[in-house]
């Protein structure tokens, strides 16, 4: 929608991480974007994830906010 591709909050197992499964996954959505012809790419990672926090960057993302999760246990 409006050129803007989206990944969430990607992620592997535990397993397998630190065999770069993590990077090939964003590079091949961020093919697939450029594919179709999409203009700008967002990525999602909570503060919590260092994994995220150092991946992201090093895959050509920059941070341009943040956002509040709420969460209630039942």
């Amino acid at each position: 929608v409006n050129g803007i591709g989206r990944i969430p909050n990607p992620a592997v197992t535990a397993e397998t991480r630190g065999q770069g499964l993590g990077r090939r996954l964003i590079q091949h959505a961020l093919d697939y974007f450029r594919a179709a012809g999409m203009t700008l790419a967002k990525i999602g990672t909570m503060a919590s994830n260092a994994i995220g926090q150092s991946l992201c960057p090093s895959c050509g993302f920059e941070e341009v906010g943040r956002q509040v999760h709420y969460a209630q246990r039942l």
